[in-house]
């Protein structure tokens, strides 16, 4: 593979007249995925043309670019990002004390290709979309606090803050945050956010805090309070000690202004946003079979936005389109999961964004294909092309076979 890049500065048009892009403009443009000579494909046939080819990738590839670039990240730099919490529950950058100073170069690449993922409306894993986290890129912190001991960031709601609690690797402090956002009374067992620091999990008593600035925080019942406590606690045990890693990667995300103003601006609520960010992973039968449209226009759109043209479109109730409705709910969860990314290259399902032209929509032709054929995709335009196999058997045979038997990048 020759490279990652916004493309040229300057280009050809199809009329010939060059094109000219400034750096704002490069920033905005889709990434593609180039192959030079060595890695291409060789052309059949006798003419002069004939010999390897490289190509431009701008759909399925990417896609698939995006999402093996965070699973290398996840499974192969255990020095770099950590899991907390539930197994896989959660990857946060390791601590700041336990990592290579040169490694601050490459949080802000991963920073710089998260903000590139959601401009391009390639979805982050959720281990890496922690509400917290995002919101932190986007310049949103829980309960920094300045010099003068006034708060300068957050709040967070209290089912954000439940939801951020595999985060802490520390039990004591998981568990005294659980109390706090809980319902319990405040003053039931602690009088004061000191005593209730100093009280272990195994009941005994430890040393005195020595944070001043959570120690002066109120104790009481008050929604606000109790919040207060429980961000500040969070900043204290998730943020600071990352920080310069964090640091790095707001740089990174900000490589587009655009990209944090805007969906802080779209979404609000942290829950909007990391499902924005992460997309729908809850790959249902119901779920995939909705994303179907057999609207005839949606065809001769992509016809004229790419010059591909269907071939065999089907009708939502015909035989073959039932079949493959019933074979998506007798997969597994697996299989679905394939499935999914055999047709487009994504592991989530992109979430539209507020105010787009159409919504994420799979397309699906191939009826007048001789069955004897595998299904095949056409990841770039999210389409795939299934023969009108006579039987449901028949179909989840040979659509099982043809998720199973494709590998994208890793394809020897």
């Amino acid at each position: 593979m020759a490279g990652l890049s916004p493309a040229a500065s300057k280009e050809r048009t199809p009329t010939g007249a060059v094109k000219e892009w400034t750096k704002p403009q490069m920033e905005r443009r889709p990434v593609r995925v180039e192959f030079t000579d060595r890695g291409a494909v060789r052309r059949s046939g006798k003419s002069k043309g004939s010999g390897k080819e490289a190509g431009i990738d701008d759909g399925g590839l990417t896609n698939e670019m995006y999402a093996k670039f965070f699973d290398q990240l996840l499974l192969l730099r255990p020095d770099l990002f950590a899991s907390t919490g539930a197994i896989g529950a959660r990857a946060l950058p390791t601590k700041d004390a336990e990592r290579a100073i040169d490694a601050i170069n490459i949080y802000e690449g991963v920073g710089r290709v998260m903000c590139r993922a959601v401009l391009d409306g390639r979805p982050i894993p959720k281990a890496l979309a922690s509400t917290i986290v995002v919101r932190f890129l986007q310049g949103v912190e829980p309960a920094a606090i300045n010099a003068s001991g006034a708060m300068v960031r957050g709040p967070f709601s209290k089912i954000e803050l439940l939801d951020e609690l595999l985060l802490i690797d520390d039990p004591r402090i998981s568990g005294l945050c659980q109390y706090i956002v809980g319902e319990d009374d405040m003053s039931e067992m602690f009088d004061t956010v000191g005593m209730a620091l100093c009280w272990s999990n195994n009941g005994q008593w430890s040393a005195a805090d020595p944070d001043a600035q959570i120690l002066a925080l109120p104790w009481s019942n008050e929604p606000a309070d109790r919040i207060l406590v429980a961000e500040r606690l969070f900043q204290r045990e998730i943020i600071e000690p990352r920080r310069k890693a964090l640091e790095a990667m707001r740089r990174g995300f900000r490589t587009v202004e655009m990209v944090p103003q805007l969906t802080r601006a779209l979404f609000p609520s942290s829950r909007q946003l990391s499902r924005f960010i992460s997309g729908d992973d809850e790959l249902s039968a119901e779920s995939l079979w909705s994303l179907f449209t057999f609207d005839p226009e949606a065809y001769s759109q992509t016809l004229i936005e790419h010059d591909h043209e269907s071939d065999g479109i089907y009708t939502r109730d015909e035989p073959t389109m039932r079949h493959l409705r019933d074979v998506l709910s007798e997969f597994c969860d697996a299989d679905r999961l394939k499935f999914f990314k055999f047709v487009t290259g994504l592991t989530a399902i992109p979430v539209t964004r507020p105010g787009a032209a159409k919504p994420f929509q799979l397309l699906i032709d191939g009826k007048g294909w001789d069955t004897n054929r595998l299904p095949q995709a056409a990841a770039c335009y999210y389409q795939l092309h299934c023969p009108a196999y006579p039987t449901k058997d028949m179909l989840m045979d040979k659509l099982r076979t043809a998720i199973h038997e494709t590998e994208g990048f890793d394809q020897k």
